[in-house]
């Protein structure tokens, strides 16, 4: 590849998520970014009902798990503590009072035990979960339950891709989840490739959940939230 050659972008979550985040970088990186969809996984809502019973608060770990929780219920009446601004965000535009830990699973552990929540705590999650927050948050003494809602469920990958990774020059993949990274490892090993491939994982948790040759070549955010890896996308943008 040469010095000043663009790099592609790669862009494997849930179509929504990846429409969004494209947005964002051409607003950071320029309209003249190359992005490309491939979506790895979709989000399918589980046919369960939550019971409430006793629940003083909630707890969702991603803006898939307000979204769905929200088509689900009408109540809105329960605080909803959230891992990052991203998924605070979301829950604040679905009718929440949402607070946000800014970072980690364990960030947010501290901000649900900082609160003291007078009952129990539900984390509402997908089948495939980043971390253990009511282990986390039992182990502080806190009252905690985790119900799944969703799951995260594997798309085939689109022969354009493959087209993609027997290509020239760099992929800049940023991967956001341990699912994420599974299902990319998943994707990456099972396909030949010529591409010089570069994932950036939003977290430590996330790089670790990458296959281990996949690990290797990873660079990690400085900080767990979408604005730090916008901040380490750009920096392979030649000025």
């Amino acid at each position: 590849m040469a010095d000043n050659a663009a790099p592609v972008f790669l862009l494997t979550r849930p179509r929504a998520q990846s429409e969004r985040f494209a947005q964002q970088m051409r607003d950071v990186l320029g309209a003249q970014a190359d992005i490309r969809i491939h979506s790895l996984q979709e989000i399918l809502a589980l046919d369960v009902q939550v019971d409430l019973t006793g629940i003083a608060a909630l707890a969702f770990t991603s803006e898939n798990g307000a979204r769905v929780f929200a088509d689900q219920s009408t109540r809105r009446d329960l605080p909803a503590y959230c891992v990052g601004d991203r998924t605070a965000a979301t829950a604040t535009e679905l009718g929440f009072a949402a607070f946000s830990a800014g970072g980690t699973v364990d960030d947010l552990a501290d901000l649900i035990v900082a609160a003291k929540p007078q009952g129990r705590v539900l984390h509402l999650q997908g089948k495939h979960k980043a971390g253990d927050l009511v282990a986390a948050l039992t182990a502080q003494g806190v009252n905690a339950a985790g119900f799944e809602i969703y799951d995260q469920r594997a798309l085939p990958v689109a022969p354009a891709l493959h087209a993609l990774l027997l290509g020239q020059g760099q992929v800049v993949a940023p991967i956001f989840s341990p699912r994420n990274a599974a299902l990319f490892s998943q994707a990456v090993l099972g396909a030949e490739m010529t591409v010089q491939l570069l994932p950036i994982a939003i977290s430590a948790a996330t790089r670790d959940a990458l296959a281990p040759e996949i690990a290797a070549i990873c660079e990690t955010a400085d900080h767990p939230s979408g604005a730090n890896m916008l901040q380490s996308l750009s920096r392979h943008i030649s000025p």
